[in-house]
């Protein structure tokens, strides 16, 4: 596995909270509706958010501090001011609210790539590197370092895990399955390459979700 990478910068920290909002802005264009499956990625935006600003002094406006969440405090009263509470809110959902326009601006211009993307997924469940340059043209930015190396131990490990033991029953004809939705080995940045983030993410919560014919 690759050595774990420590250090983030905010634009870094941006483009992960753009990648991990593609999903509820997705829904939102091809549906015209949301639903409850970004619970996890709301979560994670949320956390990482506010760290930029109580923790890792990322803001202006709250400054260069560090705020301690409630696990890490002894004291029963918040460090800081009710006014310096509400700067921080603000300053949370400005930073939200900033990625969800420019993700849903990216995603309104490539609307043509998410739908393709999502028509092979009811078509092909685990989509590899080959069919994901097939329907998006190849990266734009090049790969990480260690990406390579990730991607193929993740290979390997789901290979062992689902490997066929001699007691196995012989597997059912049909297409390949893997959980629903996941694209294995070689994944781009979730549903548009076009990013310089890598994630490795599910693009269809569901798997089996249709594709729109009415407002795109």
């Amino acid at each position: 596995m690759p050595v774990d990478k420590k250090l983030l910068n905010r634009e870094q920290l941006e483009d992960f909270t753009k990648v991990a909002l593609g999903g509820r802005v997705a829904e939102s264009l091809c549906f015209d509706s949301i639903t409850t499956g970004a619970i996890d990625d709301l979560q994670k935006i949320t956390k990482a958010v506010y760290a930029q600003v109580t923790k890792y002094g990322m803001t202006d406006s709250v400054g260069k501090v560090f705020f301690p969440g409630d696990s890490e405090r002894q004291e029963l009263y918040k460090p800081y001011s009710e006014e310096t509470a509400r700067m921080i809110d603000d300053e949370a959902r400005d930073f939200v609210e900033s990625c969800r326009a420019k993700t849903e601006k990216l995603l309104s211009e490539k609307i043509d790539l998410v739908k393709a993307l999502a028509k092979k997924l009811l078509e092909k469940e685990v989509l590899r590197e080959d069919d994901l340059v097939e329907l998006l043209g190849p990266r734009p930015y090049a790969k990480i370092v260690d990406y390579d190396t990730f991607v193929d131990a993740f290979e390997k490990d789901r290979q062992q895990r689902t490997k066929k033991s001699p007691s196995s029953p012989e597997p059912k004809s049909g297409p390949e399955k893997d959980k629903p939705g996941m694209l294995s080995k070689h994944l781009y940045s979730c549903f548009f390459p076009f990013c310089a983030v890598d994630v490795v993410v599910p693009f269809c919560r569901c798997g089996k979700s249709q594709i729109p014919t009415g407002r795109m």
